[in-house]
């Protein structure tokens, strides 16, 4: 017996009944890999723009990143359907003591069942693959190279099913039935990432600085490695990066752990445990725990959102308490198949209440020091800052290639703009970020709210900042604070004190003259101009003029009052993609936005400006009136605001000291809050239809005791 069961004649014995493992495999195969290739060529050929070349060098790419992506799906499909025919007998007594009596040891049956998995996966991808690979060839994209990416791929891909399949024979293998082993297979696909995205809400609820848009730390652990379905599938974008050398060394690690951990599971296994929940005690109270203490904090939640806030701690409470009772009696009468059961064990329950109550005062009382959080400016490689809701633009960098095309990358995570310099952050960009944490933890403490990306408190404007920091360590660390204007001045100071930022921030002046298309202009008349239009050469002066002012600017400068906005337009070449018509040159081009704020220091650019005749300056306008709407804090929109004309000469004088056109508007400039200003200029009729924002270090006094008073009536009101 023992010499034949590794003989053709005994496999096709134990496979009967068992084909339609492998008929179901080639079927999805077949989707995966020669379906795909035959819709993807089709499209690419479809392009009349689309050179030979280009799609060899797609198809290429389909290879390392599309098939790969399918062929997972099928194969975590595969892992599980193997996995749970070939050891499905340990649910059963009976047959559990048929096959352990046979004269063959358990080893022998354990390789010879997972020797078999292999096959009925192995054999339907083989002839799927194959089959691909000769679509390809018809179509003209057969090379060495291709065949040496199919094999790469099936060696992956066989690693990955390995690691899913003994994943599921030691889930067989640690329960007794059929329903645990259902709800023990969804836990280690389903589990991690609802546990991650339970913290993710904790956080985002109590923590003030929380950044929900990418997630970091134990919480990325989970939702991208947390199980062996989302292991294999960090490993599968790693490998279409072309960067997966030291991911793949852990990935086999993890698949021997495991298969080593399956094997003795399986030949220590009681024979007469078969139909027990748990074959090993010791798990099954560690699993309870694991699910009790996430339900209890998990139906908290809920409770915690379902009243209005004035009662939510009460409910808050009840949740916890009621779902911590209810997940430990679901699973004591799991356990036990018996209803009678589902206050048995109440130390179990008792111990699971008190770990739930300690996490929920960790996220209450902020006990780990999370918004108060900054890492040590030595520890800090680089810093990533999001300004898209303070200055209206993206963090976006654009570089030239040696072929003469340009790149932009757009998101602010991107290492391209990222803040460092040689010895990390300068110190005056780090004292600005401590002066931030320390009013963001004040403010969570509080309750204060910082979800809007811009928005007024009873503290003024604020700005959402999200922040990433890169620590040596290679760790990242997110988070997202609400900055006054007084801290992104401080903070832009520190920044345009640095090596790189200026650099990055503006990389669009660096992109040739010869692509400049239009320039914008916004002045202080609250118009937007399109600037001499009919004059290349001027256009290129002032750009000329902007990139000299800018080199010489210092962070004061950087950080002041403008005098207009500038927003030039390029129409830059990119390497094209394979469905985008290409020019002469043989690149496909496109429209790039680059704005910059101009300073009355920059001599060269304002000399420019002057010529255009449009206003640089408040007192180059001839304001008749301004209105000035005053309303009560947090009720703009309640149509309880009071309304004042301003006409006299002495007071429009000082107000104009103050005044800043909203298209002029800057997120380092603290301005006055509760009102809103118009301004007119019309001699004949008053139109108050240029908006406007006064400066709050220059409002006169008559309009901050005005706002104060208004404010004083209407909340009386």
């Amino acid at each position: 017996m023992k010499s034949k069961i590794y003989s053709s004649d005994y496999m096709k014995t134990t496979s009967k009944g068992q084909l339609w493992i492998p008929v179901l495999l080639t079927l999805g195969y077949m989707l995966a890999f020669p379906v795909m290739v035959l819709l993807m060529l089709g499209n690419w050929f479809a392009y009349e723009t689309v050179t030979m070349e280009q799609i060899r060098k797609l198809y290429e790419e389909l290879w390392r990143n599309g098939l790969m992506s399918s062929g997972f799906v099928v194969t975590s499909i595969a892992a599980l359907l193997n996995g749970i025919s070939h050891f499905w007998y340990l649910y059963s007594s009976r047959k559990t003591d048929f096959y352990h009596s046979l004269p063959v040891k358990r080893l022998k049956i354990f390789w010879h069942r997972t020797f078999m998995g292999i096959l009925y996966y192995l054999i339907p991808y083989a002839v799927m693959e194959f089959l691909a690979i000769c679509i390809g060839a018809m179509r003209g994209c057969f090379s060495l190279k291709i065949m040496g990416l199919s094999l790469e791929m099936l060696a992956m891909h066989l690693i990955l099913y390995l690691m899913l399949y003994f994943t599921v024979v030691l889930v067989i293998c640690v329960t007794g039935n059929i329903l645990m082993g259902g709800l023990c297979l969804a836990g280690v696909i389903l589990y991690s990432v609802t546990l991650g995205n339970l913290i993710g809400y904790y956080r985002m609820e109590f923590y003030g600085t929380f950044y929900s848009n990418a997630a970091c730390g134990f919480e990325k652990f989970l939702k991208e490695y947390g199980s062996p379905v989302l292991f294999g599938n960090a490993f599968i974008v790693k490998y279409g990066e072309n960067d997966f050398g030291d991911m793949l060394l852990i990935v086999l690690a993890v698949t021997a752990v495991l298969g080593i951990l399956a094997y003795m599971a399986y030949i220590r296994r009681p024979s007469e445990s078969s139909g027990k929940p748990m074959i090993y005690d010791w798990i099954g109270v560690i699993l309870k725990f694991l699910v009790v203490i996430p339900c209890g904090l998990g139906v908290g939640l809920i409770f915690y959102f379902l009243p209005e806030r004035d009662s939510r701690f009460i409910w808050w409470i009840f949740g916890l308490i009621l779902g911590t009772l209810i997940a430990h009696g679901c699973v004591e009468i799991v356990y036990q198949i018996d209803f009678r059961k589902f206050l048995a064990k109440k130390h179990h329950l008792v111990l699971a209440g008190i770990l739930v109550a300690v996490c929920a005062v960790c996220y209450k009382t902020d006990l780990t020091h999370y918004d108060s959080y900054l890492p040590e400016r030595e520890k800090i490689a680089s810093l990533h800052i999001d300004f898209t809701s303070a200055m209206y633009d993206s963090a976006g960098y654009i570089y030239k290639n040696e072929d003469g095309s340009y790149e932009t990358n757009t998101s602010w995570t991107d290492e391209a703009v990222s803040i460092t310099d040689d010895q990390g952050i300068n110190e005056d960009t780090y004292a600005a970020l401590e002066k931030i944490v320390s009013s963001n933890s004040r403010r969570a403490q509080e309750g204060l709210s910082s979800s809007a990306d811009s928005m007024l408190d009873e503290e003024g404007w604020r700005y959402t900042m999200p922040v990433k920091y890169t620590l040596r360590s290679g760790e990242e660390i997110y988070r997202r604070y609400s900055v006054s204007p007084v801290e992104f001045s401080q903070l832009l100071k520190g920044l345009y004190g640095g090596e790189n930022f200026k650099e990055n921030r503006f990389s669009f002046l660096e992109i040739e003259n010869k692509y400049l298309e239009n320039i914008d202009g916004s002045f202080y008349d609250n118009m937007n101009y399109r600037l001499f239009q009919e004059d290349p050469k001027k256009k290129e002066q002032l750009l000329e003029a902007v990139r000299e002012d800018l080199a010489a600017a210092t962070p004061e400068e950087m950080i002041g009052e403008p005098c207009a906005e500038l927003s030039f337009q390029f129409n830059i070449p990119h390497k094209p993609e394979y469905y985008e018509k290409t020019e002469a040159d043989g690149f496909a081009y496109y429209f790039y936005y680059g704005n910059i704020k101009v300073m009355p220091t920059f001599k060269k650019t304002v000399a420019i400006l002057k010529e255009t005749g449009y206003p640089l300056s408040i007192e180059e306008l001839d304001i008749k009136g301004v209105a000035v709407d005053y309303w009560k804090s947090g009720s703009k929109y309640e149509n309880d605001e009071v309304s004042v004309e301003y006409t006299d000469e002495t007071e429009l004088a000082e107000i104009k000291k103050a005044l800043v056109p909203s298209l002029l508007r800057c997120c380092w400039l603290d301005y006055v809050t509760n009102l809103d200003v118009t301004f007119s200029t019309d001699d004949e009729q008053l139109q108050y239809d240029n908006g406007g924002y006064l400066i709050r270090d220059k409002a006169p006094k008559f309009i901050l005791e005005e706002r104060l008073m208004n404010d004083g009536k209407n909340s009386e009101t």
